[in-house]
């Protein structure tokens, strides 16, 4: 019985197991391009870096963005374009539950008439994590409402929320 995975196999599974892949296409690297095949065959959102000079990547993939970077650079540059990247990859995960939370939003001010404002998307984002997000329909209205309004610790807002979700549930 053999109890270890081969390399190839931990490295799939690393892949499939990703949400987001930074691939550093420094030095043409053959195992790193088979990889980035991997990761583009299972859609996986990738970002790009390198070290190399654009011009140097191979011809399949240089018609991606890069991020460059230099080990010998004390530029912030390259964080802040990782960073930003990253960010960017993350929220736009969020695009379509941002939506219906907004629709969720919008049908329980008009039906309650409560003061409540939208949260921006970068607050709404931030109140989300991806591991609470339910499976089912039914409890999506009671987790998104307090994470799209503005203030979610004010108690007569939270009273109507619950109360909006239990007349919402009855019907």
């Amino acid at each position: 019985m053999n109890l270890t995975k081969g390399m190839l196999e931990k490295i799939n599974g690393m892949i499939l197991g990703s949400d987001i892949i930074i691939a550093d296409c420094s030095g043409k690297n053959a195992n790193v391009m088979y990889e980035l095949g991997i990761a583009h065959s299972t859609r996986k959102d990738v970002i790009l870096i390198t070290k190399d000079d654009i011009k140097d990547a191979p011809t399949d993939i240089r018609h991606y963005e890069f991020i460059k970077y230099a080990l010998d650079d004390d530029d912030k540059n390259f964080t802040i374009k990782l960073d930003n990247a990253l960010s960017n990859l993350i929220s736009r995960r969020y695009d379509e539950l941002y939506d219906k939370a907004k629709i969720l939003f919008e049908q329980f001010q008009s039906t309650t008439g409560a003061d409540v404002q939208l949260a921006t998307k970068d607050l709404f984002v931030s109140r989300v994590n991806p591991r609470e997000i339910p499976n089912s329909e039914d409890r999506m209205l009671e987790f998104l409402l307090p994470k799209i309004i503005v203030e979610p610790t004010n108690v007569s807002v939270m009273q109507k929320i619950a109360q909006y979700v239990v007349t919402n549930r009855e019907t």
